[in-house]
């Protein structure tokens, strides 16, 4: 079979859910978010990871510019458990780990959540302010050797009022750990765990998310590995993928 039409089974699939299910856009009367019954995904079994193409250009400012990008590490990891690099090279973002010599005690020193965020509120050339206009959601392209969620960061006030418990969602779950995963999300997606006060997830986005973070969830029994994003786009209305060769290009929403 040519290296090309390994992907086909799972991008049509893809194009199938993508086009079935209701991602719309909102509309300027109620300037609110687009409501998903249920997320767009579609996962590859293969493990070569296809190139990402910049032909499907995303509105406005480039998402992939690492002035937007920072680390990120969860409450009550320690860094000095892991050797974290971030790499930003052709439209791609690279975060690579590496357990180093385990600090503290067993328990504190088998876990660990780390990542990164990109700045979305703000002023200044390293906020990407346009996702604040994706009432409609976002589309991710990723593939990671350990389960990643996403999360809406806020200020450190706002943060502690809530207890902690920011509304959250799946970029890849276990069972597509290894695997390329193309995921649509619209903001309503996203959910508080319950342990925490409760937000109106259109005031959390509209009002308080700053950064939007991307979760790696190490567990004990990982070592060293990566997490690729290789593309980002816009959510609403006629998300589509296009293939050529080896190359899957995502389009914008509107």
């Amino acid at each position: 079979m040519p290296e090309c039409l390994k992907y086909l089974p799972s991008l049509l699939l893809f194009l199938f859910v993508a086009c079935s299910t209701h991602v719309a856009g909102t509309t300027d009367e109620n300037n609110g978010l687009a409501e998903n019954d249920s997320s767009s995904s579609m996962q590859s079994s293969s493990s070569g990871a296809p190139s990402s193409s910049s032909s499907g250009e995303p509105s406005g400012q480039d998402i992939m510019d690492t002035p937007y990008w920072f680390p990120y590490w969860g409450a009550g990891s320690d860094e000095r458990q892991l050797d974290v690099q971030i790499e930003s090279e052709e439209d791609e973002m690279t975060i690579s780990y590496r357990r180093l010599s385990m600090v503290g005690s067993p328990d504190t020193a088998s876990k660990a959540v780390f990542g990164v965020a990109i700045r979305v509120a703000g002023e200044g050339p390293d906020v990407f302010s346009e996702m604040k206009t994706w009432t409609g959601g976002a589309c991710f392209m990723a593939t990671s050797d350990a389960p990643v969620i996403l999360k809406m960061g806020m200020s450190p006030e706002k943060e502690q009022e809530l207890e902690y418990d920011l509304p959250q969602a799946t970029l890849i779950g276990p069972g597509e750990v290894g695997n390329m995963v193309i995921r649509c999300l619209s903001w309503t997606d996203y959910e508080q765990q319950g342990f925490g006060p409760s937000i109106a997830i259109e005031d959390a986005f509209f009002d308080y998310m700053t950064e939007l973070r991307f979760e790696v969830q190490l567990d004990g029994s990982d070592s060293e590995g990566s997490f690729v994003i290789y593309q980002i786009r816009k959510g609403g209305t006629g998300i589509s993928a296009n293939m050529d060769g080896m190359d899957i290009v995502l389009n914008d929403g509107v």
